[in-house]
């Protein structure tokens, strides 16, 4: 069984555009996905008539139950990875719970059940098999010296933001709502790491993990887009 939706905007259908991106092992979903705390039922909801989203970060041998929509397309035989984001940052974004990286993941899973499929949205119980968090990242993938510039592989846009928390650098931008990208960047011993990367469109939502030693000369590109600088 297929697990896919049409497009709201266009009605078409097909896959999430991944792309392969130089230095980023592992692509995985942005934003169509999100968790609960219940591992065989699809959660009520409040009194607000919204559901609780999960606090707790998915680990191997979890059963869990998400919601998921378009472009998701994934077979139920296929394992597929995701970008976990814990509750708040799952609603309104890192933009405004920065402090949410650390417990947020990519998270490799595959279905064990479909609770609820319609045209716009499905419910499914998933195993996770495995999670590397933003904690973790610098042990559980391996580093890499920098090919093609980041800057030469991605859009650039006049409203472009970085916010800084701690040792992370997080670069966010947009073009009118309809297509944009934002950049993770951790400072280790001095030196930028370029972790993860996402980008989204119509028909794309992606993020890609990866361990890249960028040099000082991209690290100022993406810091001379910037609006708030």
């Amino acid at each position: 069984m297929n697990i896919a939706f049409k497009c709201l905007a266009c009605g078409g259908g097909g896959k999430n555009g991944f792309r392969e991106v130089e230095g980023f092992p592992i692509a995985a979903y942005d934003g169509v996905i999100d968790w609960s705390d219940y591992t065989d039922e699809i959660p009520p909801l409040n009194d607000n008539n919204w559901w609780m989203r999960s606090e707790e970060t998915p680990v191997p041998g979890d059963s869990r139950v998400i919601n998921v929509r378009h472009p998701f397309n994934e077979s139920a035989a296929e394992a597929f990875w995701t970008l976990y984001t814990p509750a708040c940052s799952s609603i309104n974004g890192w933009e405004e719970h920065l402090e949410e990286i650390d417990a947020s993941a990519f998270v490799k899973c595959q279905i064990e059940r479909v609770l609820s499929y319609t045209e716009q949205q499905a419910w499914l119980k998933v195993k996770v098999l495995e999670t590397i968090t933003f904690v973790e990242v610098l042990n559980k993938t391996p580093q890499t010296e920098e090919g093609l510039p980041i800057v030469n592989n991605t859009y650039q846009f006049e409203a472009f933001d970085l916010q800084r928390l701690n040792d992370w650098m997080y670069f966010s931008g947009s073009a009118e709502g309809d297509l944009g990208n934002w950049m993770l960047i951790k400072q280790v011993d001095g030196e930028a790491r370029l972790i993860a990367f996402g980008e989204w469109s119509f028909h794309q939502q992606c993020a890609y993990l990866g361990n890249i030693s960028i040099s000082d000369e991209t690290l100022q590109t993406l810091k001379s887009w910037c609006r708030n600088i």
